[in-house]
């Protein structure tokens, strides 16, 4: 097995990701203030999504395939 270092998604991948779950899903943290507010406040070191719990099932089965 090789170490490859960790990058995170983009935008564009995290949605290419999620778009298949058939269920609520938005952006969280950092990137969801910077968002609200119309500019980057800082530089973000990934991006946080969040469903509801009752749909975390759903969420472990589409990243299990991921």
């Amino acid at each position: 097995m090789t170490n490859l270092p960790w990058l995170p998604l983009t935008f564009d991948e995290t949605r290419a990701v999620f778009a298949p779950l058939a269920v609520p899903w938005w952006i969280a943290g950092g990137w969801a203030i910077d968002v609200y507010l119309g500019r980057q406040t800082r530089e973000h070191a990934d991006i946080d999504v969040s469903v509801l719990r009752a749909h975390h099932r759903k969420l472990a089965a589409l990243l299990d395939e991921f």
